[in-house]
């Protein structure tokens, strides 16, 4: 809770070292572990309290957390469902599940998970986050600045709260603030890709094509999967008069199952395949 995770890590050692038997000791080790960026070892913890005793609502949270991380969407929503049917209050349960739904495009969902994490813990800021990125994406963009400043205000160094609110500003049309809010998340965290994406949009509404160029390479470097950044990066190639490479752009984006990139590169009768 006080954030030393070090501390965290020798404890849990030690308590290991004691009891290899104990549950929640690989538990608080995962979760130590997630929070310095170490999945794998996540997931190998979790599997291990969930093998010592399998009614552990926190280890298929912790589970699923990883797996999110590492994108298997959908083992995230099996272990939160295992987690939600062994402790229907565990807010992080449904907090897990509303971003695998947000992946998977299932906002009406995304909204019933954060409400409930909401209810059951009114500070956890994440819950604002994603439910925030759900009305952005069914067009209520107000709620969506209200959510994201909620998040804000809640825990001020949660980089994607300023990515999700550059988004809902950026649909109002207020280039400036994406401009402001994706520099914040990207000096919280350099590798949000989304905030790189974010911030090329704003730079191409206001004509800063060889910045939303530099934008669109690095968030592809960091998430080569990330369709937006071809999109971005294609609307830039246009704009400065390489068309090739604008092309070759909106035919990754394509494949990447973009269905705009998609529409356009078979209305002029191009294949992406």
């Amino acid at each position: 809770k006080l954030g030393n995770y070090q501390q965290v890590l020798a404890d849990s050692n030690k308590a290991i070292e004691l009891d290899p038997n104990l549950a929640m000791a690989y538990v608080n080790r995962g979760i130590a572990y997630g929070k310095i960026g170490n999945y794998q070892q996540v997931l190998a913890d979790s599997n291990k309290a969930i093998e010592l005793d399998p009614k552990i609502a926190m280890a298929y949270v912790n589970r699923g957390f990883a797996y999110s991380k590492l994108g298997n969407y959908q083992q995230v929503l099996a272990d939160s469902n295992t987690a939600i049917e062994l402790d229907p209050n565990l807010a992080t349960a449904y907090l897990n599940r509303g971003l695998a739904y947000s992946k998977l495009g299932n906002y009406q969902q995304v909204l019933a998970d954060s409400n409930k994490a909401i209810e059951l813990d009114p500070k956890l800021a994440t819950a604002y986050v994603n439910r925030g990125l759900a009305y952005s994406k069914l067009g209520n963009y107000q709620q969506g600045l209200a959510d994201s400043n909620k998040a804000i205000e809640l825990d001020p160094k949660l980089a994607t709260a300023y990515v999700n609110r550059g988004l809902a500003y950026g649909m109002l049309g207020n280039y400036q603030q994406v401009l402001a809010d994706s520099n914040k998340a990207i000096e919280l965290d350099p590798n949000l890709a989304m905030a790189y994406v974010n911030r090329g949009i704003a730079y191409g509404k206001i004509g800063n094509y060889q910045q939303v160029l530099a934008d669109s390479n690095k968030a592809i470097e960091l998430d080569p999967k990330i369709a937006m950044a071809y999109v971005n990066r294609s609307f830039a190639y246009l704009k400065l008069g390489y068309n090739e490479l604008a092309i070759n752009d909106y035919k990754t984006c394509a494949r990447l199952g973009h269905e705009g990139c998609q529409r356009v590169l078979r209305a002029k009768g191009v294949s992406w395949l």
